[in-house]
């Protein structure tokens, strides 16, 4: 079990950071990555394993990658039993990340590299209208190109 907390504690510090990154031009868009996993993946949150750090260090990673690249903005590893998609496959909506990027085809590209994809899940783009205030109570920086 302290495994799993430790990597929780790594992954909430990781997002945490993140969250806080600086603002992107006013041309970027706003998008929200939802990450769809297996049930076998879902359920390696709370195993105590080796496959349970892997799992962990792998989305540490994208969200390192994400954070380089200046392009998140939030995330979370949801908890709970949200949304499943219907069979064949059943994956479990796992989490978000908030991103933003020039174009709903680049927010896809930064998205496709999500470990879920590798690893027999999903990911979905979907574009949303920024948020009406930022971090720091000012508006936001950002507009929704219709």
């Amino acid at each position: 079990m302290k495994t799993v907390t430790v990597a929780r504690q790594f992954m909430v510090a990781t997002l945490a950071t993140l969250t806080f990154a600086a603002l992107s031009p006013a041309s970027a868009e706003g998008f929200t990555v939802f990450i769809y996993e297996t049930a076998q993946d879902y359920a390696l949150r709370t195993d105590a394993g080796q496959q349970t750090q892997a799992y962990w260090a792998e989305y540490a990673a994208y969200g390192k990658a994400l954070a380089q690249a200046g392009v998140v903005r939030g995330g979370a590893a949801l908890v709970g039993d949200f949304k499943r998609l219907p069979a064949p496959n059943e994956l479990v909506l796992g989490g978000y990340f908030v991103i933003e990027a020039a174009n709903a085809a680049e927010a896809q590209s930064f998205a496709s590299r999500a470990p879920a994809n590798l690893r027999g899940g999903r990911v979905e783009v979907i574009e949303h209208y920024p948020a009406p205030i930022d971090a720091s109570g000012a508006p936001p920086t950002t507009t929704h190109n219709e």
